[in-house]
């Protein structure tokens, strides 16, 4: 299958050409081994963010500021588990995805929102430790409770992510030097 595509900039016409393999070229004992380890892969992801949930939400020592970001984390991964993944795995076996533009876009539209939490995840995770670790006496004022709600409500036009970094990058500025 050939997939084509023209763009008209100004006086000048583009064409993109991409050749996808064909179904027939993969074996279907591929594309089902390849389903199953995703399969697997699905089930120890939901188990191990769902314990991890379980465990912080049980214990009141967990219930940290950290704890929380890390739950946003688990959140993030959760969601890649139960919506992306049954969907990869889904065209893999069926060898092509037969669920229609619309879908499409809507997949690749959560794909990169899953993929931008958990990047956003991950940073927020890292500029608090970099408070807790090189400032610590700092961390309080920059790390309350009530920052993340605050956060939500000033940016909540954002991704709750996102807005939380931004924020934090720019009170942890004047630490950096």
């Amino acid at each position: 299958m050939i997939l084509s595509t023209m763009s008209n900039l100004g006086n000048t016409t583009t064409a993109t050409t991409a050749a996808l393999t064909p179904t027939e070229d993969i074996p279907t004992a591929n594309r089902v081994i390849e389903g199953i380890v995703l399969s697997l892969v699905i089930c120890v992801s939901v188990i191990g963010n769902l314990s991890l949930w379980i465990v912080v939400l049980r214990s009141r020592a967990l219930r940290t500021l950290t704890s929380m970001f890390i739950l946003g984390l688990s959140t993030a991964d959760l969601l890649v588990a139960t919506v992306n993944m049954p969907l990869t795995v889904y065209t893999i076996v069926m060898g092509e995805w037969n669920l229609g533009y619309n879908a499409c876009v809507l997949a690749g539209f959560v794909n990169m929102l899953t993929l931008v939490t958990s990047v956003m995840s991950l940073c927020n995770i890292s500029l608090n430790r970099y408070v807790m670790v090189c400032h610590p006496s700092k961390f309080k004022d920059i790390y309350t409770v009530w920052s993340p709600c605050l956060h939500f409500c000033q940016y909540r036009h954002l991704l709750v992510g996102q807005s939380m970094c931004i924020r934090q990058l720019i009170r942890s500025a004047s630490l950096i030097g």
